[in-house]
């Protein structure tokens, strides 16, 4: 990096606090511009300061963690930034990223520097997951310093074990989730945290005046920006960690409701964990089995199932909502529906291995009576459909022959990328 570089930060914790520092000891010769922002800080909050330096011709705008919501030429754009689309564990946090684009020598990677870093990506894992883990001293120390970069006072503390006190579980106890008055949540996630003696949790969900914010498996996550995506209301989600493993999602909207919502989710995706578990022990016994896959069309009340919860249930559809869980879940039928010498009791017993809910054996059992009075040749094999369709959104207009008649066995990989995916 040269004087040509304009450094702009972004939302202030103990990683902003240390790029700060890391700047001024480093290059102090590079032009920063720091306003102390809150998270959620974007490049208007510097629209002023932006233009100013794009004015010199040389210029570089360097962004670190800052959303961006002005244009600002590519060519002239350096983003450095380890949150949503760009986080994971493989992913540089942004102090290593920094680190690197100022060329500095190995050397100068500090302890500090790096319980810092891996407390920014994964909080308390994290800094014991360092190739040497981090003592208790350092657990507390880091995380206190942590918060009072984020504004952290005695009655915000405090506020967080009331909090706690107050928490319920749903879930069987895996999920817990906590009503809090305000909207800082790290000291509520560092007071459930076991290493520093709190009672520890599984997936957490806090619920704020105008924000809610989850903690937890990166499949849970993942359950989180779908629902994000799906839902009528245009959210607009944040969200990082150690992902896949685990991460944190939040979004400002109204959060009455959302527990029923989360508590939903977190069982759907229990359950589709466990089928896809279930069909890939059954496609390492059985490699070379050909699946017949039937129509969407013939889920009853589809299009309800992802809508609101009131609307699917007046149209009998089943409980589930989300689209992966419908698709997984009907696909798991029609594995079953291809054994076509499964008597109804068998068909049960297969229900409670792979935890298909009653309502679905219900389904079940219409369709096989269906295909039993039906030729052999008229049974819907699309599988092909379901691949260049349904993921694609368009299954509608590629199925408009219902006889269309396909097959793949399950050691094409197609059908591996989507058990996989």
């Amino acid at each position: 990096m040269n004087k040509h570089h304009h450094i702009f930060l972004g939302g202030k914790d103990l990683e902003m606090i240390t790029i700060a520092q890391m700047l001024k000891a480093h290059a102090p010769n590079l032009t920063i511009h720091d306003k102390q922002l809150a998270w959620g800080a974007s490049t208007s909050d510097y629209k002023e300061e932006i233009s100013q330096a794009l004015a010199t011709p040389d210029a570089i705008i360097v962004c670190i963690e800052l959303i961006q919501d002005i244009e600002i030429p590519p060519n002239r754009l350096v983003i450095i930034d380890h949150h949503d689309k760009l986080a994971g564990k493989d992913k540089e946090t942004s102090i290593q990223q920094l680190f690197k684009l100022l060329d500095l020598p190995p050397n100068l990677w500090t302890r500090h520097y790096q319980l810092v870093s891996a407390n920014d990506r994964a909080h308390i894992p994290g800094m014991l997951d360092l190739p040497n883990p981090a003592t208790k001293e350092e657990l507390i120390t880091t995380r206190h310093a942590d918060r009072q970069a984020q504004g952290f006072t005695p009655k915000l503390e405090a506020d967080a074990k009331i909090a706690i006190n107050n928490k319920k579980s749903y879930c069987d106890n895996q999920l817990t989730v906590i009503q809090l008055n305000q909207n800082k949540t790290a000291a509520v996630m560092d007071s459930l945290a076991p290493e520093l003696g709190g009672p520890g949790y599984t997936t957490c969900i806090i619920i704020c005046p105008n924000e809610v914010n989850a903690y937890g498996p990166g499949w849970f996550i993942d359950a989180l920006n779908q629902w994000a995506d799906n839902t009528s209301q245009s959210l607009k989600p944040w969200f990082g960690g150690n992902l896949p493993d685990a991460g944190f999602w939040g979004c400002i909207l109204n959060p009455e409701g959302f527990t029923e919502i989360a508590e939903q989710l977190y069982e759907e995706s229990q359950i589709l964990r466990e089928l896809k578990r279930a069909v890939a022990e059954y496609h390492l016994k059985n490699p070379r089995h050909t699946i017949a896959w039937v129509s969407m069309d013939l889920a009853p009340g589809y299009q309800e199932r992802v809508a609101t919860e009131k609307e699917a249930r007046r149209s009998g559809a089943e409980i589930w909502r989300s689209k992966l869980a419908t698709n997984f879940i009907f696909s798991i039928q029609c594995e079953i529906l291809a054994n076509s010498h499964l008597t109804q009791s068998e068909i049960e017993e297969q229900r409670g291995k792979l935890q298909i809910h009653p309502i679905e054996i219900k389904n079940i059992l219409s369709l096989k009576k269906r295909y039993e009075a039906e030729e052999e040749a008229t049974k819907l094999n699309c599988y092909k459909n379901l691949m260049e369709g349904r993921i694609k959104n368009n299954w509608r207009e590629k199925m408009e022959d219902e006889k269309y008649n396909t097959g793949m066995s399950m050691d094409h990989p197609d059908f591996i990328r989507f058990y996989n995916s």
